[in-house]
């Protein structure tokens, strides 16, 4: 894979995942470059992790909570019949 892609596109737990992959592949031996090359990512987004790693331990690299106001509601979910409560 050589061409670099927008890791920010991806699901929480996948890039959980490919963070603690990275890091592990450069804890055991493997240069950044190796690594950035492998994944597909930026040497700076592989050093940060690495720095964060050591800096925070392994709870540095989970997926974190999407900061900001909860998504609306769509548009077929609002259409949707409202159920009656309980004892009508």
């Amino acid at each position: 894979m050589n061409a670099k892609f927008d890791a920010r596109s991806l699901d929480h737990r996948l890039l959980q995942t490919l963070r603690q992959r990275a890091v592990a592949a450069v804890n055991e031996g493997c240069s950044v470059a190796q690594v950035a090359l492998v994944y597909g990512l930026n040497r700076r987004t592989v050093f940060r992790w690495v720095a964060d790693y050591r800096r925070d331990g392994p709870q540095a690299l989970l997926a974190k909570p999407i900061p900001g106001r909860p998504k609306r509601r769509d548009a077929n979910a609002a259409s949707e019949p409202m159920l009656p409560a309980c004892g009508e």
